[in-house]
């Protein structure tokens, strides 16, 4: 937990610096094209209960920043989704507000609500984008909506709590 709190607070931290000066473009619409799309794609794969298709939406080292640790790797996020799922995730909706490009990788920001069988629940996220075999795919995804249920990560793929 302490090691993921200073890595995303090293993030936010030079994601700060490099708005400051002026270093990203702006909401480009070319990149808020293709960011909203994959959170559409989000949207129907979580409605379909798709884990594999939610995890292949992350780049092969992707990151998953929740409340209590960090998931990395696409088997470890399909296992982690359907753990989500089995513990009744339903509905996910997850408006872009905002959309940085910065040479080959995007930022953006937004709101997340989800649905699951104990009601809905929302939180803040953001999300880094890098080009992966000519795709745009989440590279590092941190989400304030919550932490994950008992057993949503295992085998070693989640880390966090004691230092």
């Amino acid at each position: 937990m302490k090691r993921s709190r200073i890595a995303l607070s090293v993030l936010v931290t030079a994601l700060t610096l490099v708005f400051s000066f002026g270093l990203a473009q702006g909401d480009d619409a070319e990149a808020r094209e293709v960011v909203e799309g994959v959170k559409q794609q989000w949207v129907d794969l979580v409605s379909q209960q798709d884990a594999a298709g939610l995890a292949q939406l992350f780049t092969e080292d992707g990151q998953f920043f929740y409340e209590g640790g960090v998931t990395e790797g696409r088997e470890a996020l399909e296992e982690m989704f359907g753990t989500l799922f089995d513990s009744g995730l339903v509905e996910s909706s997850v408006p872009v507000s905002e959309v940085w490009l910065l040479g080959d990788t995007a930022f953006a920001v937004g709101e997340a609500t989800n649905v699951d069988a104990q009601g809905e629940f929302s939180g803040n996220f953001l999300e880094i984008f890098k080009q992966e075999d000519g795709e745009w795919k989440i590279y590092r995804l941190m989400s304030t909506a919550g932490s994950m249920p008992e057993g949503a990560a295992t085998g070693g793929t989640m880390t966090g709590g004691g230092n």
